[in-house]
């Protein structure tokens, strides 16, 4: 699964969680790009597209636009966006509000629910 251009893109703003998640992926032996700015992200993409993109962190106020923006970047289908939420306190609130969402990833998180993303947006993206 983990080919010299294959990578996790995982936006992060100042998200508490950013260790576990990393933690995680580095389990899985995931290539893993952390972009701590919509920026840093977007010239990163520019390198090579990724296969997830794991957005943590408060995009309540540009959600929107930076979904759209990294899908206008991306460029590549098969690349699946998700939103890494609280399950009591969720950030993307209005769901309908982020069509270029693919899903939500809620915490706490689970090992076993990373890893099945993972293998799911692989997949996705080797199919596409």
């Amino acid at each position: 699964m983990n080919a010299s251009q294959e990578y996790i893109l995982l936006l992060d703003q100042q998200c508490d969680d950013l260790q576990i998640v990393q933690s995680v992926l580095q389990k899985l032996c995931c290539s893993v790009f952390v972009a701590n700015s919509i920026e840093q992200a977007v010239a990163r993409i520019g390198q090579a597209a990724p296969y997830l993109v794991i957005l943590s962190g408060d995009h309540q106020n540009s959600a929107q636009s930076l979904v759209h923006r990294l899908r206008q970047t991306i460029q590549k289908s098969g690349v699946t966006i998700v939103a890494l939420t609280e399950s009591h306190n969720p950030s993307w609130i209005h769901e309908e509000d982020y069509s270029g969402i693919d899903g939500f990833l809620v915490k706490p998180l689970s090992g076993d629910v990373l890893t099945t993303l993972v293998q799911s947006a692989w997949a996705k993206q080797s199919c596409a």
